[in-house]
Formats: structure tokens, sequence, C-alpha cells
């Protein structure tokens, strides 16, 4: 999955096996409410992830249909603002597997 290195997925979702997919509906059904509850509030805090709202400023400033879409860009813009997104998440991996990269042979860095 996306980011499974960085982002623990049992806070925001269910993972099924491919065999137990014809089940789903009964699955589903059989997830008791209060952890309903805190999938949601998971998926709540990394929504952000998965998105590319840090685009939204840009595209306010340079879209031929910014007054069409100025209210919604806005919004986006204003949550990028306080949460990371898709690329700021890909930026804390690279970062985080570049820190933690053996060093070459040789002396190069």
């Amino acid at each position: 999955m996306p980011f499974e290195n960085v982002l623990d997925y049992s806070s925001f979702s269910i993972r099924l096996t491919e065999a137990e997919l014809p089940r789903l509906p009964q699955l589903l059904r059989a997830v008791p409410r209060a952890r309903i509850a805190a999938l949601q509030q998971g998926v709540r805090r990394v929504r952000s992830r998965f998105t590319y709202a840090s685009n939204a400023a840009n595209d306010l400033r340079i879209s031929p249909n910014a007054s069409l879409a100025a209210p919604i860009l806005a919004r986006v813009a204003a949550a990028a603002a306080v949460s990371e997104d898709a690329l700021d998440t890909v930026l804390r991996v690279l970062l985080h597997r570049a820190a933690h990269r053996p060093p070459r042979r040789g002396g190069a860095a």
C-alpha cells in the first residue's frame, strides 16, 4: 500500500484477503460500531496524505477558471497549510530512506 512504511494502515483500514472478498458484506457488517468509529477517526487523520492539496494554491494562481474553482481550491489550500499531503509524505519517505541508506563503498557518498 502507498506509504505503508510511514502510515499505520490498521488505524484506518481493514485488511482482507482476496479469498474473503465474496464475503465482504458479511465481514463489514460484523465490524463493531466502536471499531468503525475508530477507523473513521483514523482516516480523518491521514486523508490529506492521499491528496495533492499542496498544488491548490498554485492552481488558484494560474488556472484560467480560477474564479469558478476559487471557493473549492481555497478550502483545499487552507487544508494543505495545516496538514501534509501526498507530496509531503513522499518527501518524508525519501528523506528517511536517504538518512538510513548504508554508505557506499569506495568512500563516495
